[in-house]
C-alpha cells in the first residue's frame, strides 16, 4: 500500500524542496522514503561508505580550488567520528585503494585549468510553480559561452541510457535541467559521471 495514500510525489513536494536523493529513494521504495524524509528515521547502515565518499569529495574540492598540492593531502579522517578499530582499519584500506586512482584523476582535473570552476556548489532551482529542486553540483567547469558538468561517484553507481529513457538514472538529466536555468546565457556541452569505484578490502 502506498504510504502516501492517493498523493503522488508531486503533491508531497508542493510543501517541500526536492532533491535527486529524495526522488531516488521514493522510486526505490515509497515506505523507505516515508521513514527517511517524513518520519526522519535513517539508520544509515553503511556509514563507512558514506564517510569515505565525503572524504574523497572534500579532497577533490580542495585540490580543484588549489588549496592543496595533491588530492592525497586532503584525504583526512575526521577526529570526531569515534570509529572502532575495525571501522578505522576498513576506512583506511578504502582510502589506500583510492590513492591508486589519484594520478589519472589529477591529470583530468588539471586539464580544466582554462575553465572557471564551481565545486560542491549547492543551488536551489525553481523547476515549475510547485517544485523547487535542490542540487549540490560536484564540479561545473564553464567559460563565457559553455559549461560542462561532472559528478563523482565513489559507490557502486552506474549509468544506463536505456534506464534514463525509462525515467530512471535521472541525476545527470536533472543536473542539465537545473544548469539550463542557472546558466541561461551558456550552452551545455557535456555531462559526465566519473565512477571512482574501488575494490573493497576484506574486513578484518
Amino acid at each position: 500500500r502506498d504510504v502516501l495514500g492517493s498523493r503522488g510525489l508531486g503533491d508531497v513536494y508542493k510543501r517541500q524542496e526536492i532533491s535527486y536523493s529524495k526522488i531516488s529513494t521514493y522510486f526505490e521504495c515509497p515506505f523507505k522514503y516515508y521513514c527517511k524524509n517524513i518520519l526522519k528515521i535513517d539508520k544509515n547502515e553503511d556509514r563507512l561508505s558514506t564517510d569515505f565518499g565525503t572524504i574523497v569529495h572534500e579532497a577533490i574540492r580542495r585540490y580543484s580550488l588549489k588549496e592543496i598540492n595533491s588530492i592525497a593531502d586532503g584525504l583526512v579522517i575526521g577526529p570526531d567520528k569515534n570509529y572502532s578499530s575495525k571501522e578505522l582499519y576498513y576506512l583506511n584500506k578504502m582510502i589506500e585503494n583510492f590513492k591508486k586512482k589519484i594520478p589519472s584523476l589529477e591529470e583530468f582535473l588539471n586539464s580544466l585549468d582554462n575553465f572557471k570552476i564551481k565545486v560542491e556548489d549547492e543551488k536551489k532551482v525553481q523547476l515549475n510553480q510547485d517544485l523547487k529542486y535542490i542540487e549540490k553540483f560536484d564540479h561545473v567547469a564553464y567559460d563565457d559561452d559553455k559549461y560542462v558538468i561532472f559528478d563523482y561517484k565513489t559507490g557502486q553507481d552506474s549509468f544506463s541510457l536505456p534506464l534514463v529513457e525509462e525515467n530512471f538514472n535521472m541525476q545527470l538529466p536533472l543536473y542539465l535541467l537545473s544548469c539550463s536555468k542557472l546558466y541561461k546565457d551558456k550552452k551545455a556541452v557535456g555531462a559526465y559521471l566519473s565512477l571512482i569505484h574501488i575494490s573493497e578490502p576484506t574486513r578484518p
